[in-house]
C-alpha cells in the first residue's frame, strides 16, 4: 500500500472512474496526493478527453474532503509538455 501518490495528467476522464473513486474506500488512507494537468489538456474535440480537468478537480475535492493533504497544479501546455518535470514536481511535493 502506498501512503502518497502523484497523478501527473491522470486519466480521470476514464468512463466511470469518478464514480469508482466516490464509492470505494482506500485500503490505506494516503497522507498526500498531488494532481497536475497541462492547461491545454481539456481543449480537445474528443468529448471524453475534454472532461479531464473537471473530473480531476472533482477527484481532488473528494480526496481533500476525506482529509487527505492534496494539491492540484495547472501547468502550461498539453499532456506531453514537460511530463518529466511535472512528475518530478509531484514527487518532490509528496516527499515534503
Amino acid at each position: 500500500m502506498f501512503s502518497r501518490a502523484v497523478s501527473a495528467s491522470g486519466s480521470m476522464w476514464y468512463p466511470s472512474f469518478l464514480e469508482y473513486a466516490e464509492k470505494n474506500n482506500f485500503g490505506k488512507m494516503p497522507s498526500r496526493v498531488y494532481f497536475s494537468l497541462g492547461d491545454r489538456e481539456a481543449r480537445t474535440r474528443n468529448a471524453l478527453l475534454s472532461t479531464v480537468e473537471d473530473k480531476t478537480g472533482k477527484v481532488y475535492d473528494q480526496y481533500k474532503n476525506k482529509g487527505i493533504e492534496t494539491t492540484f497544479e495547472m501547468n502550461p501546455g498539453n499532456h506531453f509538455k514537460d511530463a518529466d518535470l511535472r512528475l518530478a514536481k509531484g514527487i518532490a511535493w509528496i516527499l515534503k
